[in-house]
């Protein structure tokens, strides 16, 4: 606890050389980066709001949490994902183990301090420091304020808090259980009861087919559908490199050809969305049940990576639907009653639980309420440099990039995506621009200049 103190800035010593805001998985891998390329003798802390790490892969526990992107490229670069099975989606909960494994391996758990709140984070110009008003979640609501001289924010993108604000007219007049997909309570029972899902995202497709066994029945209610691929979690090729290379090499070579993939997908889905739309279009027809047509519940209005696709176990989604256990329905709600939904449609729908799966709701910087000598900072007037705040000792005491003529930037939002989330986001998030300004858009790209980039032109030293 050196590196924390309840005294006046003015009169309080450098406590820490980083601070590290939230101890998830990017938090942890910068805590890494610090340990083994850092200057010699570097402090660091890890301050995180809740009681445990893990950040997203600690908060959701709805049935079925699982990656929504592969683990090969998703996982750490100095620690290979190797578990016996070749599954490219994982549980969350083999994923929270995992990120608990990396911190105790390189002791980055000894340095991450638990149920520290940063709530304003002010930059002092004169002295070259930071300084943290932090809130300790305890019983007497301590504050206590920390000095460092870089600060990371490793937050996240979305409301711990707080799910989006989807309303949902009537649904405080419905008798049954109302539970959001965020909240999941860990005593919930929903054995053979009719359970109605509000939503077609990632996660209403990966809680469907993990509750239908055991409901009675589940339906997915949507306004528009959405892409969602069978994805085979036997993977043949992992096994041939594990065969041939060792684990350490073959991991590295898979978390390439993924990333490969993945961008070559989203390009031909981009050029050629007549086609991409036609193939989709063939393979989940080959996963529905006769019964069931892809016009309308699986003929989403856009084009492929137009949004993010959603990617489903084996066509576990599909399983359960010609199981005659779960369906979708697609359709506005007209008006929700004590113990009915009405759509416009006509339908009439009977659940005994309501779960609203329709989204997250973005947060820049966990909150943090941003200054500089006191004067309030609004994230989303800026632009962000070169994709990253990377920076390197350069016998300065800090640097800041410049640019000097920022109404003649063209503004480029960082989530080009329509969805919900990605609308919002353009409101409180910093821009894109050109030159060191541009986003980072491709992976493979985007590790090369990380690697071996200039990183300094465009900084202003001090």
């Amino acid at each position: 606890m050196n590196h924390f103190s309840q005294t006046s800035p003015a009169s309080n010593p450098l406590n820490v050389d980083v601070v590290i805001i939230g101890a998830g998985i990017s938090g942890i891998n910068v805590a890494y980066y610090l340990q083994t390329n850092g200057p010699p003798g570097l402090s660091y802390a890890i301050l995180e709001a809740r009681s445990n790490l893990g950040g997203t892969w600690d908060l959701f526990r709805y049935p079925g949490v699982r990656s929504d992107s592969d683990i090969h490229t998703f996982r750490f670069g100095w620690n290979p994902w190797v578990r016996e099975t070749e599954a490219p989606l994982a549980p969350g909960g083999d994923i929270l183990e995992y990120l608990k494994e990396s911190s105790r391996m390189h002791r980055i758990d000894k340095h991450i301090v638990f149920n520290r709140r940063v709530e304003s984070a002010d930059w002092d110009s004169q002295h070259c420091l930071w300084n943290l008003d932090v809130a300790v979640a305890d019983a007497c609501g301590r504050r206590e304020v920390v000095q460092c001289r870089f600060m990371v924010l490793a937050t996240g993108y979305y409301d711990y808090d707080e799910p989006l604000d989807a309303y949902i007219l009537g649904l405080e007049l419905f008798d049954g259980t109302v539970v959001h997909l965020q909240f999941w309570p860990s005593n919930l029972t929903y054995d053979s009861i009719e359970m109605l899902i509000i939503g077609s995202g990632a996660t209403a497709v990966t809680l469907l087919p993990s509750v239908a066994d055991r409901a009675k029945h589940v339906t997915m209610l949507q306004r528009s559908p959405t892409y969602i691929l069978p994805l085979p979690m036997q993977d043949r090729i992992l096994r041939v490199l594990r065969a041939l290379f060792p684990s350490s090499l073959a991991a590295t070579i898979n978390r390439l050809r993924f990333a490969v993939f993945g961008y070559l997908q989203f390009l031909l889905c981009r050029l050629f969305s007549n086609a991409a739309r036609w193939a989709f279009k063939r393979i989940v027809t080959k996963q529905l049940p006769s019964n069931v047509k892809w016009d309308p519940h699986f003929n989403p209005r856009y084009n492929p990576w137009d949004q993010r696709l959603c990617a489903c176990p084996d066509g576990d989604f599909y399983a359960a639907i010609r199981s005659g256990k779960a369906s979708v329905n697609t359709g506005v709600i007209q008006e929700i009653t004590r113990d009915e939904i009405r759509l416009e449609s006509g339908g009439v729908l009977h659940p005994d639980i309501i779960v609203t799966a329709t989204g997250l709701k973005v947060r820049f910087a966990g909150a943090i309420k941003l200054s500089v000598d006191g004067g309030a900072i609004d994230p989303s007037k800026k632009f962000i440099w070169r994709g990253t705040m990377q920076l390197r000792r350069k016998n300065a005491s800090y640097a800041v990039p410049r640019l000097e003529n920022p109404e003649s930037m063209p503004r480029r939002p960082l989530f080009e995506l329509p969805s919900t989330y990605a609308r919002n986001a353009s409101r409180i998030f910093p821009v894109g621009g050109v030159g060191h300004w541009s986003k980072n858009r491709n992976y493979l790209l985007d590790i090369l200049r990380a690697s071996f980039g200039d990183i300094s032109s465009g900084l202003e030293m001090h």
